[in-house]
């Protein structure tokens, strides 16, 4: 009866599981079996330097989990909560590597396992290159469907695709593709496609022109006309002799025609330095030759949210641009008359790494650890780099990826529901290199207790089959379990079904035993 008694309370105080009722109220319930892991593998089971891993831990009784923890074993660790169940890491340098994983259950205890990781050097990019990009008209009204198709050679670097029609925004699609697309106002528009590779560097560049007209007005029939009534030829007069006449005036010389337009030229367009360290401005110089030259337009070969189209109207000038990023990049000039015509050119410039040491994250640290729902969960973070690119913040509650490129900064975040939610920050290079860090932000009512309000035993004298029943009274929403201790080196743990309860004692079925007690399985007070 003890052994069996004493089984019993120990598989509650172990195996306990958190389950929900409500916002502020929980109890807990018994695992079926012990726990246990059952599978915690890499995705994908064999990477690459610089590449993202996921690792997703599955258990036989996740109930039992409360939080996770991921030793990825070259000195980056990750908690696991609520509303986050996979781990993700990016390793910089090749090796094989330790990744001990950790589950705790609510009582306490905890199961690990600990796996191998091998990381290969990154193989190298296929080329990527564009098959074809073209309109299906060079010029078209208002509201007609221009038709674009595009294909990008297949490669195991490729990144994303992005396009500007010249009214403002960005478009990425699959590839290969084919769209419509149609102008809103008329004008003289530059299509432009840039391709990036998996590190975010621009690697092909190309833009075509289109000129867009006002709607044409239809053209109405004519209305037929009536043919005039054939009149009798006139009897011709007798002929009379004609006066002499005066010699006409000499007209004056009148000037010709207006010289026609003759196109437009670009008389030079070079950069200053075809390689310049990254952080430096890369300088361009360009000159038109025309004698009805309108504007130009130049692209330095990003997406419109790092470096904008530049414009003007001067035949020649000298323009500046810092990239973020190490590439190659293709500087794109057309130059317009003043009927539309236009002369474009391509020049490359290469930006290439400065001395960059590692990057490093200074700090990283929330406001406070635990918010309410639905109010501002903050955190802080500063990088330090000196060729430093964007970070990128998950918070945990599947919500889009936040991105910046500041290199210290405030973030703000509301949750929606209770949970424990990890906040993982990630800083890249301009190589790509990348450090991470995380940390826990428990959305919920804070935990203030619990307060032991009551605690009586009756009787307070007893003997050999008395019962002897402890009182109790906590005031908490948050209490996870209570401990009650009889005195005799035997204690019983109570799963916090309800604040109040009254644990007896059955003392009657005493046996042989070095302890005056024998202790029943708990019940709780109604």
């Amino acid at each position: 009866m003890a052994a069996l008694v004493i089984a019993a309370a120990a598989a509650l105080r172990t195996h306990a599981a958190e389950v929900k009722l409500s916002g502020t109220e929980r109890y807990f319930e018994p695992c079926d079996e012990p726990l246990s892991v059952i599978s915690f593998e890499p995705n994908p089971l064999n990477p690459k330097i610089n590449q993202y891993v996921s690792f997703r831990p599955v258990l036989n009784y996740p109930l039992c989990v409360f939080m996770y923890y991921v030793d990825f074993g070259d000195g980056s660790n990750q908690f696991i909560g609520e509303g986050y169940p996979s781990a993700y890491h990016q390793y910089t340098i090749p090796g094989t590597y330790n990744v001990n994983f950790y589950a705790y259950e609510t009582g306490g205890s905890s199961v690990n396992v600990t796996i191998q990781v091998v990381v290969s050097p990154e193989q190298p990019c296929d080329p990527i290159a564009v098959e074809y990009f073209n309109l299906s008209t060079e010029v078209a009204e208002v509201g007609e469907p221009v038709t674009m198709q595009y294909a990008v050679t297949p490669s195991n670097c490729l990144g994303f695709t992005f396009f500007a029609f010249g009214e403002g925004g960005l478009f990425s699609f699959g590839n290969p593709a084919t769209f419509d697309y149609s102008y809103r106002a008329p004008g003289v528009y530059n299509v432009t496609m840039s391709v990036e590779d998996k590190f975010r560097r621009v690697v092909e560049f190309r833009y075509i022109s289109i000129t867009i007209v006002e709607q044409l007005a239809t053209p109405t029939a004519a209305p037929p006309t009536v043919a005039p009534p054939t009149l009798a030829p006139p009897t011709p007069a007798p002929p009379t002799a004609a006066p002499p006449t005066a010699a006409p005036p000499t007209a004056a010389p009148t000037a010709g025609p207006p010289e026609a337009c003759s196109g437009v030229g670009i008389g030079a367009f070079a950069a200053e330095r075809a390689e310049v360290p990254l952080g430096e401005p890369v300088v361009v110089s360009f000159t038109f030759v025309s004698s009805c030259f309108r504007n130009w337009v130049l692209l330095w070969g990003e997406v419109q949210a790092d470096s904008p189209p530049a414009t003007g109207t001067s035949r020649s000038a000298t323009l500046s641009n810092v990239y973020p990023r190490e590439g190659v990049y293709l500087v794109g000039l057309s130059g317009f008359d003043t009927e539309g015509r236009a002369v474009s050119k391509v020049i490359s410039v290469s930006v290439v790494s400065a001395s960059c040491p590692p990057i490093a994250l200074a700090s990283f640290s929330a406001a406070s650890s635990i918010v309410a729902v639905n109010t501002e969960a903050r955190v802080s973070f500063e990088f330090v780099s000196s060729c430093f690119s964007e970070w990128r913040v998950v918070w945990g509650d599947g919500s889009p990826i936040g991105v910046g490129t500041a290199k210290a900064g405030t973030l703000s975040h509301t949750y929606t529901q209770d949970g424990v939610y990890l906040v993982a920050i990630s800083g890249f290079d301009s190589k790509g290199v990348a450090v991470s860090q995380s940390l826990a932000i428990t959305v919920g009512t804070p935990c203030a207790g619990p307060v032991l309000d009551k605690f009586e035993v009756s009787p307070r004298n007893a003997a050999v089959g008395d019962v002897v029943e402890a009182v109790y009274q906590v005031s908490s929403t948050c209490t996870r379990d209570i401990t009650i201790n009889w005195g005799d080196g035997k204690q019983v743990v109570m799963a916090a079904l309800a604040q109040a309860g009254a644990p007896s004692t059955d003392i009657s079925t005493q046996e042989a035993s070095s302890s005056p007690f024998l202790h029943s399985t708990p019940k709780v007070a109604q």
